[in-house]
């Protein structure tokens, strides 16, 4: 069982305790942001969401919202059962999913930090996030999958380019030079990532790109510590019991 269908078996069995599943007309929208409304006035112009390389996907349920990065952002209209019964096949279904997982569980008061920090909070939470792994785990070599320019630069400030490992699945980062660390493939150096990091934050986007169960069993292999970070994997961090570190969502 993937790490997502063991989520939605636990929101389907949250769901029949709350009683949402009876016949109550439950609709779930959802749709995909404007960069502004994603993370506003955000510095810099390295963020994928800036250069049209992500979405913001943002799925409402009853008046409470949950988000999701996707590579295949678009509209969707449907019931909590047409959610439920969508096939976790594709970025823009696994992000209807999640979102909507997000926002149920906001909308029930079991998770916060469901919507994604704006303008300046994002390179600040790189800058949190980094002293926090430091303080917890020392000067360790640190892995990061998935290019976020603001973890980047944050952990690089605090540890130093020369213990920061960094992966990204998007071609025009991979083999560039970021805040004096070069990004790797993550399609082909993720392996070499875990073995080279003591400790290894991974984007929440990893949900949404199908890589997260391989990432795990890998993690398990090599006994590197995982910590994931942002707004998409709130739910599911919640429900799986995965550490996560987000400290200006809303």
């Amino acid at each position: 069982m993937t790490l997502l269908e063991e989520a939605k078996a636990k929101l389907q069995r949250i769901i029949a305790q709350e009683g949402l599943a009876g016949t109550e007309p439950l609709t779930v929208t959802a749709r995909q942001l404007t960069p502004q409304e994603a993370i506003g006035d955000v510095p810099g112009d390295e963020w994928a969401l800036l250069r049209g390389k992500e979405g913001l996907l943002q799925a409402t349920f009853r008046g409470a919202v949950g988000q999701a990065f996707t590579s295949q952002p678009g509209p969707f209209k449907g019931t909590l059962n047409e959610v439920l019964a969508l096939p976790l096949t594709s970025p823009f279904t696994r992000a209807v999913f999640v979102a909507t997982l997000n926002a149920v569980l906001r909308a029930l008061g079991r998770v916060e930090g469901t919507v994604h920090c704006r303008n300046e909070e994002p390179p600040q939470c790189g800058q949190r996030l980094a002293q926090a792994v430091r303080a917890e785990f020392g000067p360790v070599r640190l892995g990061i999958i998935g290019y976020q320019p603001g973890i980047v630069a944050g952990c690089v400030a605090v540890f130093g380019a020369e213990r920061v490992r960094v992966t990204d699945l998007q071609l025009e980062n991979i083999g560039q030079q970021k805040f004096g660390v070069e990004i790797w493939d993550g399609a082909r150096e993720t392996e070499r990532l875990l073995r080279e990091s003591q400790v290894v934050l991974a984007t929440g986007t990893t949900l949404i790109n199908g890589t997260l169960d391989s990432l795990r069993e890998e993690a398990r292999r090599t006994g590197v510590p995982v910590l994931f970070y942002g707004t998409t994997i709130a739910g599911v961090a919640h429900l799986c019991g995965l550490r996560r570190l987000c400290y200006y969502a809303r």
